[in-house]
């Protein structure tokens, strides 16, 4: 094989005085970026996009959570100096490490998922007018981490048609018409107070910062009635936080009487009702539209997680 041929005759080396201008042009582009830098972050309000990057589409309970996390990750940034704009990927791993010591691996996770968000965010807002300036290096820092605790594999345990049964045989009028409504409509818990039932048997209802509507089934709206509550804002004024609290306790009950296989939280009712929905249709577009899910990907992790392996 043949030595590559070199780009200077042998024996020669670069002048010095090229060697020197090669220097010169490397710092002023250095200068450069760095001044287009500065000039960029002097036009984000980082406490403006924040609460922008909040009021996307997300409920109330959802915002005070992620509210949360930014003001841990904004409390480490000012502890140790660092610039929220110019943030490294190797500070992002401190960060994570440091999280890691001192919380839960699904609490380090929450809070890693938010910053990233945010940053993902900020990167569809800010990159283009990052780049008129000059500056191009805005990126998410938290992208590709491999500090980030992993998630252990595993299978949520989802009520049978028997466990809904007993539970709704079981439960208050009031707990078990919230029962059917999540069991057989797959509503989160926390759409409930919103639940607007008109003379058709159509609901509407807000979820997330979500409003979608759809159409009971007989079961929930004969629950509905059976429990003598409003027909048309049959929750309305009910504390999600209570109902939720209520569903547990009540199902725990159960479980301790040896009625139950386990003891079921309000959202493994909207679990039972994703798996009836996907066994009947085989369909993951339809379930995720019942769902209200705003992504095919969020449906098909959904789905996995139950024991289904969904077909898209």
């Amino acid at each position: 094989m043949k030595p590559p041929k070199s780009l200077l005759p042998l024996n020669q080396t670069i002048p010095e005085k090229l060697q020197t201008e090669v220097k010169k042009a490397v710092v002023f582009d250095q200068l450069k970026r760095a001044e287009a830098a500065r000039s960029w972050a002097a036009t984000v309000d980082l406490d403006a996009e924040v609460e922008t990057f909040l009021k996307t589409n997300k409920s109330k309970k959802t915002v005070i959570t992620y509210r949360t996390s930014l003001v841990k990750f904004s409390s480490w940034c000012a502890s140790q100096g660092s610039d929220p704009l110019f943030f490294s990927p190797a500070e992002a791993d401190s960060w994570i490490l440091e999280l890691s010591g001192k919380n839960a691996p699904a609490t380090v996770r929450k809070d890693v998922a938010v910053v990233s968000g945010f940053y993902s965010f900020l990167e569809r807002r800010l990159s283009w007018a990052a780049r008129r300036q000059g500056w191009d290096g805005f990126f998410n820092p938290f992208r590709q981490s491999r500090a980030i605790p992993k998630r252990k594999a595993q299978t949520v345990l989802v009520p049978s048609a028997e466990d809904v049964q007993t539970m709704l045989g079981g439960f208050p009028p009031l707990e078990a018409a919230a029962v059917a409504v999540m069991a057989y409509r797959g509503l989160r818990v926390g759409a409930l107070p919103d639940l607007v039932i008109s003379g058709d048997d159509e609901f509407r209802t807000t979820t997330k910062g979500q409003t979608y509507s759809g159409l009971l089934p007989d079961v929930v709206v004969s629950s509905i009635r059976s429990a003598g509550l409003d027909a048309q804002r049959p929750f309305k004024g009910i504390s999600v936080e209570v109902l939720t609290a209520r569903v547990f306790y009540l199902s725990r009950k159960l479980y301790r009487e040896g009625k139950l296989r386990s003891v079921f939280s309000a959202h493994k009712l909207r679990h039972f009702f994703a798996v009836q929905a996907y066994t009947e249709t085989r369909d993951i577009f339809t379930v995720k539209q019942l769902l209200g899910h705003s992504s095919i990907s969020t449906t098909e992790i959904y789905l996995k997680s139950l024991g289904l392996d969904p077909l898209i």
